[in-house]
């Protein structure tokens, strides 16, 4: 057997970045290429979902400044390894530094460094030290155009090389889902339901699209809402929800495994982050031709560029600019078609082949 691909994660509890890295590790094991995970804590409902033929090895809970000896231990084996956040981009480029031969580092930034340095601990430490170790990296790794070199000019380095690889994000199932619907033979849909997916976290401002909400169905008051998602803001968010007396239009669903079919019998798709790198939702509502309404944030910015009606931006942490949104776009005719013609065709890129197929690539020109 060959050497595995060493991944760097530090849980598999739901989230984008963990359901990706889950995906990937599955289609590549299942099409024949070894991978080894290594995550900090061995947590998270993800882990059930892996393939048997996925290694997974952990560092015990350590943060990951307190375990290069371990990483510098693990990679020794590796074809290449590749590290799935900011924390252990670090953690895995210090490890590599001591060794006299180590694989190709290929590391990821999946949000904008405006934002994430804006709410990273040690913002001058953590610069100087990517200012440092990034260069050593084979490959900076990017979801989108653009976002690399966003890091490097806000780090004034030059390198490494900038590789732009999709999320792997639309499992078969899905894309074949995606493309009835674009035929037009997808699920009915209901014009005046509206469903967000997302942790309920602060990061994910779901407390800013109940006030939205509140205000849209002042203006439509046969709005629903289906919010779903898990998080120890729950409570919290119930409160708010008949504080503003809306509770009887809003459903908490929990955690769902089939975004894409869940968001394809809704007349829009709202997505309220405080900030947002990427937004895997964002790419799965595209994929059920659902219209989108999401706040100004890097990721769904990108993928929403002129896709007109079908795609509305509004600022962040402005829950009026966000009801008034939900209530003239939720199950418009105008955004239905267009996101219907147009989003199915831009998700396509994002399928768990497709992504697998083009991570492999990238490996095969590093190792």
């Amino acid at each position: 057997m060959s050497a595995p691909i060493l991944i760097v994660l530090p849980h598999l509890r739901p989230g984008g970045i963990e359901r990706s890295v889950m995906l990937l590790a599955n289609e590549l094991t299942r099409t024949g290429t070894p991978v080894h995970l290594l995550l900090s804590r061995r947590d998270g409902a993800l882990l059930a979902d892996l393939r048997p033929e996925v290694a997974v090895s952990d560092l015990g809970g350590r943060r990951a400044a307190s375990s290069i000896v371990s990483i510098f231990e693990m990679i020794k084996g590796a074809r290449a390894v590749y590290s799935g956040t900011n924390a252990r981009n670090l953690a895995v480029l210090s490890a590599a530094a001591v060794r006299a031969s180590a694989p190709p580092i290929l590391i990821s930034e999946h949000t904008s460094p405006e934002v994430y340095l804006a709410t990273a601990k040690w913002p001058a430490l953590r610069r100087l030290a990517m200012r440092r170790l990034y260069p050593r990296a084979a490959r900076l790794v990017a979801p989108t155009p653009g976002l690399g070199e966003a890091w490097l000019t806000q780090l004034s380095l030059s390198g490494p090389p900038v590789a732009v690889l999709p999320n792997p994000i639309l499992t078969a199932d899905d894309i074949a889902l995606s493309a009835r619907i674009a035929a037009g033979s997808g699920p009915d849909r209901d014009p005046d339901l509206v469903v967000s997916i997302g942790r309920l976290h602060s990061a994910k401002g779901p407390d800013i699209l109940l006030d939205a909400f509140a205000v849209a169905l002042g203006r439509r008051p046969s709005l629903r809402l289906d919010l779903w998602g898990e998080g120890a803001e729950e409570p919290a968010l119930r409160a708010q929800a008949e504080r503003l007396g809306i509770a009887e239009n809003v459903r908490f669903r929990g955690l769902t495994s089939q975004s894409v079919t869940e968001i394809a019998g809704a007349g829009l798709f709202a997505l309220a982050s405080r900030r947002e790198g990427f937004g895997n939702v964002v790419v799965e509502a595209l994929a059920a031709g659902t219209p989108v309404v999401a706040t100004d944030c890097d990721g769904p910015r990108r993928l929403l560029d002129g896709l007109g009606p079908a795609g509305r931006i509004v600022p962040r942490e402005n829950p009026d600019a966000l009801g008034l949104a939900i209530a003239e776009q939720a199950g418009q005719a105008e955004a239905l078609a267009e996101a219907r013609q147009a989003g199915p065709a831009r998700a396509e890129r994002y399928s768990v082949a497709a992504a697998a197929e083009a991570f492999r690539a990238l490996i095969d020109e590093v190792s």
